[in-house]
């Protein structure tokens, strides 16, 4: 050994590389990621370092900062870019290489070197590449269309809670029919297919009823509606909420009857479902699911609205209505009532007839 203390990078670059080390964990810490233009400082940064090392002769902790860069582009760019961007720096390695040892360079140790290089940028590639699909797999389940989800928990989930609550009895007939028409019915969710034409919204309620007859809940109806002026969003929306009612009627009210009433009147359509069960104080229960999602959401979004309203021991009644507003305030509706107008007319004849005998009272004295 000769003594000689291999060269060093001057302390005014190890402070900027210090520096912009704290940059990088600070904004990926922040942020989550790193931008493009950060990269290219961080490739410039190790290119200088390589210039230097080709000054000084010692090229360790350049060759490090080629594979922290490698890694850093790899992980942060796509494909592309990430290719461009490491054989830029196995260009600069080569060439800082080949000028410190004056070209006298073993092929085998400098594909070597290479290889590592290209090893960093590829496994952080990709992982990272691993982590962005993982998150955005996940992004999408979490933002799963909320019809969708509404759907699953109206008709799958509510079967195959009944089954689980022991309210039903799984081997029987009805359940394997209900079963069956919800495979039927998340087929076609899952494949985006129509089930036919538009359906009168009687003869969906029918087949609600009928869905609801068969987890073992018995369902007096009463009226008709006419929905031949009803758009297609009002129609679904009032079948799918009448649904998901009367599900919460076999699950959670304590008895197997209830009552759907039908109502239409000056162009405005009202269901209703009424049980005599153990009801529970709204006040005291934050809305759940299906209230919050599969009434409230669906009613709101066609321009509906839901009244809900219960006691401890007195059953529960859910109203359903479509529009949410009459055409008409209320003041003009009453203002425009058969009665205020007969009263109105009577007052006219009055006046009209007290006015006529003022004036023929002067010229009969006369």
């Amino acid at each position: 050994m000769n003594g000689k203390v291999p060269p060093h990078p001057p302390a005014a670059v190890l402070a900027v590389l210090a520096v912009w080390n704290v940059c990088l964990f600070a904004i990926l810490g922040r942020h989550g990621r790193l931008s493009r233009w950060m990269v290219a400082i961080d490739v410039s940064l190790a290119i200088v370092l390589l210039a230097l090392a080709a000054e000084s002769g010692q090229d360790e902790w350049a060759y490090q900062a080629v594979l922290s860069a490698a890694a850093l582009a790899g992980g942060a760019l796509s494909l592309m870019p990430a290719a461009l961007v490491v054989s830029a720096l196995g260009a600069a390695f080569i060439a800082e290489t080949l000028v410190r040892k004056d070209g006298h360079v073993s092929p085998v140790v400098l594909a070597g070197d290479l290889s590592l290089v290209l090893l960093f940028a590829a496994v952080v590639g990709s992982a990272a590449y691993t982590m962005r699909m993982y998150s955005r797999h996940a992004d999408r389940a979490a933002s799963a269309p909320p019809a969708l989800v509404r759907d699953l928990h109206d008709t799958a989930l509510a079967t195959l809670s009944a089954i689980a609550g022991g309210r039903v009895d799984h081997r029987s007939e009805q359940v394997r029919r209900r079963a069956a028409q919800d495979v039927a019915h998340i087929r076609r969710l899952i494949l985006s297919e129509s089930a036919g034409g538009e359906t009168p919204l009687d003869a969906r309620l029918r087949d609600v009823v009928a869905m609801a007859e068969l987890l073992g809940l018995r369902v007096h109806r009463q009226g008709s509606l006419d929905s031949s002026d009803l758009p297609p969003a009002a129609m679904a929306a009032l079948a799918d909420a009448t649904r998901e009612a009367l599900n919460n009627v076999a699950a959670h009210a304590g008895t197997a009857e209830c009552w759907l009433t039908l109502m239409a009147d000056r162009g405005r359509v009202s269901i209703r479902v009424v049980d005599r069960g153990r009801g529970f104080d709204p006040s005291s229960r934050p809305p759940g699911f299906g209230l919050r999602r599969s009434l409230l959401e669906r009613m709101t979004a066609c321009g509906g609205a839901v009244r809900l309203t219960s006691a401890l021991g007195s059953g529960t009644c859910v109203d359903l209505t479509w529009p949410k507003l009459l055409t008409w305030p209320s003041w003009m509706t009453t203002a425009c009532s058969s009665r205020v107008w007969a009263r109105g007319r009577a007052a006219w004849r009055t006046c009209g007839c007290r006015a006529r005998s003022r004036r023929s009272t002067p010229s009969s004295m006369a």
